[in-house]
């Protein structure tokens, strides 16, 4: 029957696959009934559409071709319309990558409720700034695109809620992060995905779960941290630019010149610039700005952000200064003790001890005096001091080693000219990660860091100009409703005059 259909499983499983000797593509053995096992061959390198073709085969081999064709006649799985939305061209799905995985994200924390089993797993493409590889499609395999119904969505709102209570703060904070998801997880079937679906399915009908209502969520006006909760972090901001220079730059540009987290990560030496301008009493200054425009691999978010967002003189030259700062390396970043620490340290005990008292390993020890061209003691010389033989150097590199020890010189960065340096901006130890750690290890107590800085800066800047199209401007917004909404109630504050009657 059509429920049967509907319910065929998959009968292989991706990791039964095994490549063919000589050979890029995949095969699969299965024994059917009596006699040899027989081989299904894809005829394709790619592994996820080799799984899809052979478990077509064995299934036409097994069902019929009449049957095959009414299974493929109903819904597809979601694992088959993630896989073609992630792998689609440009010129289809206009989604960049990082758009893509937050939707195919978003799309599974939606269906967790719909089937069990491992959740989907994702990764960029080296190189592709478009296309995004579905590791694993999860649980996904299990779940059929018609599923995704009206109710299916409110289950989602109602087990994301938890039964709290609408009055209360918790729940509003659980009610946005719901109405956040559901708007990213559609974008897998936004217009122009459903078109490229429509070329290999036939789609049911998800307009209903697509324009379910968005749970009521009450969004006071934003206000500013006070002066006097940020004196504590303004006080300690000169460790934060000894231990993290990047760090310490991405605050800067986000406070002292209002970018957002993803233009810093994309900024160059090159947008930095200067010019001189008229004021209105024809007296002429000089305005100091970061350019922020498109680069080869990546593009702001929409035109207004393409803009001279206007800094000071001393964040403008202190974001100058930081380019030959030395970085650590990424295993590095646990020393952060200085030469002379550091060849105390590894004359006077022995490595894995060193390592030890630094939280980090012998290895990373030793990588980072050969980085910072410091001698360290050969193999066996601790045993031969424990045995006498050599005396104890108590901190002090021998005269005969002191020699060869040559302070590595930090060069000015270049790689293509990038204000943060590549490679330390990725993943878990993001350079946005490590910031909003480092203000709250000192006490914040709000959702973000980078993006209440920005606020914070595009506050100031509408208080100290009161003009609120060039706030606009500054902040890159579409439209200047976007900066009153968030914004003009900075300027709406004013202090009460209104007393008791006087009888």
């Amino acid at each position: 029957t059509g429920t049967e259909l509907t319910q065929i499983p998959e009968y292989v499983k991706k990791d039964q696959l095994r490549q063919r000797k000589g050979s890029s593509s995949w095969y699969w053995r299965k024994r059917i009934e009596k006699g040899k096992p027989e081989k299904f061959f894809s005829g394709t390198e790619g592994k996820d559409e080799s799984h899809r073709l052979i478990n077509s085969k064995y299934h036409l081999n097994l069902l019929g071709e009449q049957q095959l064709k009414q299974k493929r006649s109903s819904s597809p799985f979601i694992s088959d319309t993630a896989l073609l939305y992630a792998a689609a061209d440009h010129t289809w799905v206009k989604a960049l990558a990082q758009t893509r995985l937050n939707n195919l994200r978003s799309l599974s924390k939606v269906t967790r409720h719909l089937a069990s089993g491992p959740a989907p797993r994702f990764k960029r493409i080296e190189g592709d700034a478009v296309k995004v590889e579905i590791v694993d499609p999860g649980f996904w395999t299990k779940i059929r695109t018609d599923e995704l119904t009206e109710k299916s969505a409110k289950n989602f709102q109602s087990k994301y809620t938890n039964g709290l209570n609408p009055n209360s703060i918790k729940y509003q904070t659980k009610a946005d992060g719901a109405n956040g998801y559901l708007k990213q997880a559609r974008g897998v079937f936004g217009k122009e995905a459903m078109k490229v679906y429509r070329d290999h399915f036939k789609l049911p009908d998800i307009s209903a779960w697509k324009q379910v209502d968005r749970l009521e969520v009450y969004k006071p006006d934003w206000e500013a941290p006070s002066a006097d909760a940020m004196v504590k972090f303004w006080r300690d901001l000169p460790e934060l630019e000894s231990s993290d220079p990047d760090a310490y730059a991405l605050f800067l540009t986000t406070y002292g010149g209002g970018l957002t987290v993803g233009e810093t990560l994309n900024c160059k030496y090159s947008w930095f610039g200067s010019e001189e301008v008229t004021d209105h009493d024809l007296s002429v200054a000089t305005n100091w700005y970061i350019h922020v425009q498109p680069t080869d691999d990546w593009r702001p978010k929409n035109p207004k952000r393409i803009r001279k967002a206007s800094i000071t003189e001393s964040i403008f030259q202190k974001l100058i200064d930081l380019r030959y700062v030395r970085r650590p390396a990424r295993n590095e970043r646990k020393i952060n003790i200085t030469d002379d620490e550091l060849i105390k340290a590894v004359w006077s005990k022995a490595m894995t001890k060193v390592a030890a008292d630094l939280n980090t390993t012998d290895v990373t020890v030793k990588k980072t005096c050969t980085r910072r061209g410091i001698p360290t003691p050969k193999a066996g010389f601790w045993n031969k001091v424990e045995a006498g033989l050599v005396e104890h150097p108590n901190g002090i590199m021998p005269p005969s080693v002191a020699e060869q020890y040559k302070p590595a010189e930090q060069a000015a960065y270049s790689h293509d000219d990038y204000l943060i340096q590549r490679g330390r901006c990725q993943g878990a130890t993001g350079v946005g990660q490590r910031m909003a750690r480092w203000f709250k290890e000192r006490g914040w107590d709000r959702k973000q860091v980078s993006h209440e800085m920005r606020k914070l800066h595009l506050s100031k800047y509408l208080l100290s100009t009161g003009d609120l199209v060039a706030t606009s401007k500054q902040a890159g917004h579409a439209t200047t409703e976007m900066t009153e909404k968030t914004y003009i109630a900075v300027l709406k504050k004013h202090k009460a005059t209104i007393d008791l009657p006087k009888g």
